[in-house]
């Protein structure tokens, strides 16, 4: 879900989009690091990592915007004109 989400935000073309991406995959390779290791010391290290990747994480997506491709605002436009059109087909034929 989470590389799915980011996919989507990769796809929006933003600088804040690769910041995520780069904190993406630093977390997956610390999370790799602790799976590796047997000293609980070492894994408390990369945890810690992971915490302020996070944070990071949550600061970015405070920058990238949510925006609708062209076609979306389209499609809205010309179903609420169908649906105008409709009920006035209705009202003029009853």
């Amino acid at each position: 879900m989470i590389r799915y989400f980011v996919g989507l935000i990769l796809l929006a073309g933003c600088s804040s989009t690769e910041e995520i991406s780069t904190s993406n995959h630093y977390i997956q390779r610390e999370a790799m690091s602790i799976l590796r290791t047997s000293d609980i010391k070492v894994a408390h290290k990369h945890a810690h990592n992971i915490i302020g990747e996070s944070a990071d994480i949550a600061g970015a997506v405070g920058n990238v915007k949510d925006t609708t491709p062209w076609w979306g605002d389209m499609i809205t436009y010309g179903a609420i004109a169908l649906a105008i059109i409709g009920v006035c087909f209705l009202l003029w034929y009853t």
